[in-house]
């Protein structure tokens, strides 16, 4: 197999050199790669594990010690089971040679790859075979638990390593899929010092890629927890210890920002632990209770703003005129000051599985809101965002919206007939606004979802502003969803501005969204896509 470039490794999270080899320390045993896997397959161990498909064992060689671990191949039924699963079959060592390479590349502690080699063309019947050295003087976590070798100050130093080596092996791009704390190695003769040597292990079932996705990462943390939860090795303080280092933020931010992170993180690990025990972790219910409290955030509140939406309980519970209400949320607008504010409670994260997965609609509203006006898009102000999510549960929360004064949405507008309807100058100012600022949400790859006149507010200025709101379906997109996303979004205002304005009116508007002066063939084309959207 040929070598790749240092360049093209860092690239494809590959190590340099992806071919068989043997190092000289193993010549004893095997002249080369060819040699390797019969030669360890004749050898005598201490074997650790055997099963019909590998055989994991230790030998030693010229005084020193290695570990030695066979693929005899695991056959179609196994790989046609993962395939079936969406899982990636482990068909033989390089799994393990190219993570152990690779981690070792990052300064992550690993065992050191001494031989690796590979036969065979079929996936099902591949032979292959890696050696590394032996770690000495070591101790997996979980027997230092059950020897009870740690005492209370060692354990103190011992959590945010082993948090932080997680860290790093993820930011590698590597994730581990068996990650318990049997798989964290302790170096023993170290053990007073205020840095421990820890070491990571036996990787076979590893994934390596650019970057880890949030769902490896809630894997393998969670395993992390549940395997440490079922020694008693933790305290609810020491996994805000291992939350402060994993993140590498203060506590108070990491459970604000990543509080979904940690409760898919928490959930996983309560789930491992139920299916072990047949009953839940005191340790993780406890935790839950407490990281899973209200997330409540304030965005540049003035004095009365922040005592009147103290938290999250207090503004569910806040009274005033009810404007509308269905069944995922009820708006009510309340005086503070000489200032009025809507409160939209949301009494759940969404429809379908909306409502317990994935962000939440009062989560998108807020963060929709806040990046509408870094792009440059007019919106009402956000004063305060407020969610509280249960593990097991749905989600509820709360936005608090500034009114904006002398402003009215411009569906009522048009079907009311306000007199500013007819100074067509001032309808061609808010038209050409309207199109200027969805042009610049789907420059930006945006699609609002839920585009219609109603959400657009205007006021009555010679020289108007727009404003668009109640935005919690939008995200970025691409793709055929982004394609279908825009002509949503078109057709959306087209559906009722069809009705009152006239077709010169329409075909000006999307000349202004296109930023033509004459539309071209498929320009055309593609208008009528989006008129006859809703028909469909």
């Amino acid at each position: 197999m040929s070598r790749v470039n240092l360049r093209d490794a860092e690239e494809r999270q590959r190590p340099e050199n992806s071919a068989a080899f043997v190092a000289a320390e193993l010549k004893m045993l095997a002249e080369g790669p060819d040699d390797l896997f019969p030669a360890l397959d004749a050898l005598e161990g201490e074997e650790y594990r055997r099963v019909k498909t590998r055989r994991t064992f230790r030998f030693e060689l010229s005084d020193q010690r290695y570990f030695a671990k066979l693929h005899y191949g695991v056959g179609w039924m196994e790989i046609l089971k993962n395939l079936i699963q969406f899982k990636l079959p482990v068909t033989g060592a390089r799994n393990e040679r190219d993570a152990l390479q690779l981690l070792e590349q990052r300064g992550v502690p690993v065992p050191t790859v001494v031989g690796f080699s590979s036969s065979g063309s079929n996936p099902a019947t591949r032979q292959s075979s890696i050696v590394t050295k032996s770690l000495l003087n070591t101790l997996s976590l979980e027997d230092c638990c059950r020897q009870k070798l740690v005492n209370v100050p060692r354990k103190y130093n011992l959590i945010p390593e082993v948090a932080q080596l997680t860290r790093r092996m993820h930011e590698a791009g590597v994730n581990h899929r068996d990650c318990y704390i049997c798989h964290f190695h302790l170096q023993l003769e170290e053990k007073d010092q205020k840095a421990p040597t820890l070491y990571v292990i036996d990787l076979h079932r590893a994934q390596i890629r650019k970057h880890t996705p949030t769902r490896w990462r809630v894997k393998d943390v969670g395993s992390l927890l549940f395997s440490a939860a079922e020694e008693n090795a933790l305290k609810v303080t020491d996994l805000f210890r291992f939350m402060r280092a994993y993140s590498n933020k203060p506590l108070r931010q990491t459970l604000s920002e990543d509080h979904v992170f940690w409760s898919k993180v928490l959930v996983r690990a309560q789930k491992l632990y139920l299916k072990n025990h047949s009953q839940l972790s005191p340790l993780l219910s406890s935790s839950n209770r407490k990281i899973m409290t209200d997330i409540w955030q304030l965005s540049n509140p003035s004095e009365l703003e922040a005592e009147q939406f103290e938290n999250l309980e207090h503004v569910l519970g806040a009274e005033g005129e009810q404007i509308n209400t269905s069944d995922m949320s009820t708006l009510v607008r309340v005086k503070v000051g000489e200032s009025k504010y809507y409160i939209k409670k949301y009494h759940r994260g969404g429809r379908h599985f909306r409502r317990r997965l994935g962000r939440s609609r009062v989560r998108a509203e807020w963060e929709n809101s806040h990046y509408f006006r870094q792009i440059g898009v007019p919106t009402a102000r956000l004063v305060a965002f407020g969610e509280r999510r249960k593990p097991f549960g749905d989600r509820i929360g709360a936005l608090v919206i500034e009114e904006l004064e002398n402003v009215q949405d411009m569906a009522n507008v048009l079907k009311t007939g306000h007199h500013m309807q007819q100074n067509k100058a001032w309808l061609g100012r808010v038209t050409l606004k309207i199109a200027k600022y969805t042009a610049m949400l789907h420059d930006k790859g945006f699609v609002h979802g839920d585009l219609k006149l109603r959400n657009i507010l205007v006021n009555f200025g010679l020289d108007p502003e727009v404003y668009i709101i109640d935005c919690p379906d939008g995200s970025i997109k691409s793709g055929m969803l982004f394609d279908r996303g825009v002509v949503k979004d078109i057709a959306c205002l087209d559906r009722t501005a069809k009705e009152f304005l006239s077709k010169t009116q329409r075909l000006k508007f999307y000349k202004d969204y296109k930023k033509v002066d004459k539309l071209s063939a498929d320009d055309k084309r593609y208008d009528q896509t989006c008129a006859h959207f809703f028909r469909r």
